[in-house]
């Protein structure tokens, strides 16, 4: 007599469900790797931030010097302003000394073109004090614009903006 196969016999049995304890690993696991991420995340903005806060000390330092000088140049100025007020005050004075004096022309002549030659100089420094000045204001403002910058963008970072 031929056996009659069984009939679950040819067939494979069907794969078991997964375990729910490896479900659970799987979704501990995710749930690891988003902390981890999340975790990275404030990390790298926090090392952002520290950058920028960096930057916006080394931007504050650079501005030290140039406000140094700018003061520097303003006092130069001034004193080169009142040394010009000084010699056009002078150069009158000795005008109306000169009056009609023609026997010591000459001497006048001499001494008028001394003042002329001194008040020039003093105008030429005053000039090239105001553009320096104006190239360090320039250079100042440059300067804050950076920090402004910066501190706009740690303001964001921090969301105060």
């Amino acid at each position: 007599m031929a056996a009659i196969p069984a009939a679950g016999a040819a067939q494979a049995p069907p794969a078991p469900p997964p375990a729910p304890d490896l479900t659970a690993e799987v979704a501990g696991l995710r749930q690891s790797v988003e902390e981890l991420v999340a975790l990275l995340r404030d990390y790298r903005a926090d090392q952002q931030l520290e950058l920028l806060m960096k930057r916006l000390e080394l931007a504050g330092t650079q501005l030290v010097p140039v406000r140094q000088e700018l003061a520097k140049v303003r006092g130069e100025k001034d004193l080169a302003a009142q040394e010009v007020e000084r010699l056009e005050t002078l150069r009158e004075t000795f005008e109306q000394q000169r009056g009609d004096d023609e026997e010591n022309e000459e001497r006048w002549a001499m001494m008028l073109e001394q003042f002329e030659g001194q008040l020039r100089a003093a105008k030429d420094k005053v000039f090239a004090l105001e553009q320096r000045q104006l190239t360090l204001e320039a250079e100042m403002a440059e300067e804050r614009q950076k920090v402004d910058l910066l501190e706009d963008l740690i303001d964001r970072e921090l969301g105060l903006r």
